[in-house]
Formats: structure tokens, C-alpha cells, sequence
């Protein structure tokens, strides 16, 4: 709309001229106002970046959301009940695998539909990463606890390939966001971005391990954002 009233050498083309035009002025306006406000810390502590808040509420819907995945309807009776909270927890944090590599990227999909830069996207990036840690970290605790529960834990490390190559998984995870927090990113940038894919590419290799064989289907969603 204002592309085509400059066009016609409106002398004010940002301003609409009806009242369809005037509510859609007004909604923006109200969104940035509310979304746009940022705590910024002291000096003394500038490493820490807190987001926008319009960034924040989007990201505690997205967890909300990952959080109502995981417990909505998976009240399962019985002995299966921590192996079922366990069990989709560790595919809620594959099936993030494709919006966090499509984040990561300087040219992506997502940045190109909405005009975002890398940088606001990097962000994101970031913190479904985050979701991701917290759904292994409910896999691995639920997993053990039902385990613990009925005495079968020392069978299953002992039989199952799963438990060990989950748990190099789990590790090279943790070091992902570890590494990512600023005072590690900032110390040597170049240096923090080779280890970064490296321990990337060992994590892809430890999953696509610890995926069970009776499954193969899941390894799509590993296969298909590392592919282009």
C-alpha cells in the first residue's frame, strides 16, 4: 500500500487514507509497543543479552507448546507410564531437529518470508536449542526413573545399545548450549564456530546411533534439515 501510493506521488504515502488502513496502523503500532521493550543490563555484566520482550513471549509459547506436546493425553497407567513420558519426550526434541538447523543458517526460509536478519534469528536458534536439552534432559530422567523404579536398569545399560549411545548423545548436547553462552562465544569467535560444527556433526553421528533400528523413519527428521 504505500509502494503504490508513493508510486502516485502521494505527498504523504505512509499515512493510510481509510479506515481499514488506519486499524492496521493502529494494530502494528500497538504490537511494537508492547513487543519492542528491552531490559538491557549494567556494564558490569554485559554479557548477559536479554531478548525483546515480544522475542520472549514467543519463545515461552513455543515451550509452552513443546510442554503441552509432551504431557497433554500421555497419562499411560501402569509400568509403561515413565517409559511413555520418557519415550516422547526424546522424539518432541528429534522432531525439533529441522526448525533448529533451519534457524541456524544465514540464508534460510524462515528469514527470507518474514525479512528477520540472522542475528533475531540467531536467537531463536539459540533457545530451541534450549527446548531441545530440556526434552533429552525429561527423556534421560524419565527413562531412568522407570527403569530405577522396576529394577531394570543395570539389564538395560548392559543389553541395550540405546542407553550408552544416548547418553554421548546427551553429553555433546549439553557442551552444544554450554558453548553457546556468551562469555564462552565471545572469548574466541572463530575458534567457538569450528568446535561448534564439529561437536554438531558428533551429535548427528551419536543420535542417528542411539535412534532404534525398528524406527528408521524418524532418522527423516535428522536427515532432511543437514541434507541441502
Amino acid at each position: 500500500m504505500r509502494k503504490r501510493a508513493a508510486a502516485a506521488n502521494r505527498a504523504r504515502p505512509a499515512v493510510p487514507f481509510a479506515i481499514p488502513g488506519h486499524m492496521i496502523v493502529l494494530i502494528k503500532n500497538l504490537c511494537c509497543i508492547i513487543t519492542y521493550p528491552q531490559f538491557t543490563p549494567s556494564r558490569a555484566k554485559s554479557w548477559v543479552q536479554v531478548p525483546p520482550f515480544g522475542t520472549i513471549f514467543l519463545l515461552v509459547v513455543y515451550l509452552c507448546f513443546v510442554l503441552a506436546l509432551e504431557f497433554v493425553n500421555n497419562d499411560v497407567a501402569g509400568a509403561q507410564y515413565w517409559t511413555s513420558l520418557g519415550i516422547r519426550a526424546g522424539w518432541l526434541a528429534i522432531a525439533q531437529m529441522p526448525l533448529l538447523i533451519l534457524l541456524a543458517g544465514k540464508n534460510n526460509l524462515i528469514g527470507l518470508v518474514t525479512g528477520l536478519s540472522y542475528k533475531r534469528l540467531n536467537v531463536l536458534h539459540r533457545w530451541v536449542s534450549r527446548i531441545v536439552l530440556l526434552m533429552a534432559i525429561l527423556h534421560v530422567g524419565y527413562q531412568n526413573t522407570g527403569w530405577n523404579k522396576y529394577g531394570v536398569r543395570s539389564l538395560e545399560w548392559s543389553t541395550d545399545s540405546c542407553a550408552p549411545t544416548g547418553m554421548a548423545a546427551f553429553a555433546l548436547l549439553i557442551w552444544l548450549n554450554v558453548s553457546t553462552l556468551a562469555p564462552f562465544r565471545n572469548f574466541w569467535y572463530e575458534f567457538f564456530v569450528i568446535q561448534h560444527v564439529l561437536t554438531f556433526f558428533g551429535f548427528i553421528v551419536a543420535i542417528m546411533y542411539h535412534l532404534p533400528s525398528t524406527a528408521l523413519e524418524t532418522r527423516t527428521y535428522i536427515w532432511l534439515p543437514i541434507a541441502p
